[in-house]
């Protein structure tokens, strides 16, 4: 459901600002900034891919326990349930070379085409539907607006030769996957 997809967005950036999940909404923390700084993200129907800088020590699982209590707590009370959301803890990659940090961005900005061809849709390009796809960073990588308060983007634009080189770089895993 789209509202669901809205308020993950919303928590990716609560739980990267400081600011908590309560049983009444958000609420800020006292100026503890960020800790961590959010590269890339894609949501899919049954999971999600980030791609995090960590800015404090242990900055990644303290944004993904705020991530994960703050979207159980909305998605619990909204569907009337109770319990844990997510099937395991989440898992994690350092990402050590400028090379797998490339793959891995191509990665994340690429899974959304597997959607296309269960939905029937392989007669559209790729690189277009991957354009319009909302719930990824990828459209902002290019210069279309999605949500461009979500992603620090200068690193990898740098590391990836500018928003037509991360284009390239799409279109080119796209041919083989």
């Amino acid at each position: 459901e789209e509202a669901d997809y809205a308020r993950m967005i919303q928590d990716l950036g609560s739980s990267r600002a400081g600011l908590a999940a309560s049983r009444a909404g958000l609420v800020a923390r006292p100026a503890l900034g960020d800790i961590v700084e959010i590269l890339a993200f894609v949501l899919m129907p049954n999971h999600y891919h980030i791609v995090l800088r960590q800015i404090e020590v242990n900055g990644v699982v303290k944004f993904m326990h705020r991530l994960g209590v703050a979207y159980a707590m909305y998605f619990n009370k909204k569907y009337e349930r109770v319990g844990p959301l997510f099937q395991s803890q989440f898992k994690a990659t350092h990402v050590e070379t400028d090379d797998y940090l490339r793959s891995v961005i191509g990665y994340v900005h690429t899974n959304p085409a597997d959607l296309m061809s269960r939905a029937g849709l392989a007669a559209r390009p790729a690189l277009e539907y991957l354009k319009s796809y909302r719930w990824s960073s990828f459209p902002d990588y290019i210069g279309i607006q999605n949500f461009p308060a979500i992603t620090s983007r200068n690193f990898i634009l740098e590391v990836m030769d500018g928003e037509k080189g991360i284009e390239d770089s799409t279109t080119d895993r796209l041919k083989i996957k």
